[in-house]
């Protein structure tokens, strides 16, 4: 007994899946880093493809518990990937539904809220494709105040 599965896409859509697990997979072939100068309540992983320059700290942290709780996070990025005219990034917990904080162009800088917890990750997208190009997460480690400045 034989099974026939077919299937019909157009070309651009079959480039469009290309570029983005290429995107992927280069993204996962990038060793996380820590971002400079961020405070010991909340540190910052990066990780970001060849084509991305990104630069994240923290700016405030409030502890909850004796451990970062909460934190103030300012970005900056510069996306040199041809093609790239626009980005989206997306915020949510890990492995959780990430909804939009905001688009904005290949280079940007923006600052959240106090909404960044531990384990929140914030992913820059091609806006065009929706290739992943860059991911932080925020890891919550231990603090002795109330809030870091």
């Amino acid at each position: 007994m034989a099974l026939l599965l077919s299937g019909c896409c157009d070309k651009a859509r079959i480039a469009q899946c290309k570029a983005e697990e290429a995107a992927r997979r280069e993204l996962a072939a990038v060793a996380p880093a820590p971002a400079a100068d961020t405070p010991e309540p909340m540190r910052l992983v990066i990780r970001a493809g060849a084509d991305a320059k990104v630069q994240a700290r923290v700016e405030s942290v409030s502890c909850v518990d004796g451990r970062g709780g909460s934190a103030v996070v300012a970005l900056d990025w510069n996306i040199s990937s041809p093609g790239v005219m626009a980005v989206r990034i997306r915020v949510g917990p890990d492995g959780g539904e990430r909804k939009v904080w905001m688009d904005a162009g290949a280079v940007g800088q923006g600052v959240t809220g106090p909404w960044v917890k531990d384990g929140t990750v914030l992913t820059i997208e091609d806006l065009a494709s929706g290739a992943s190009l860059v991911e932080l997460r925020a890891d919550a480690g231990p603090c002795g105040g109330e809030a870091v400045e």
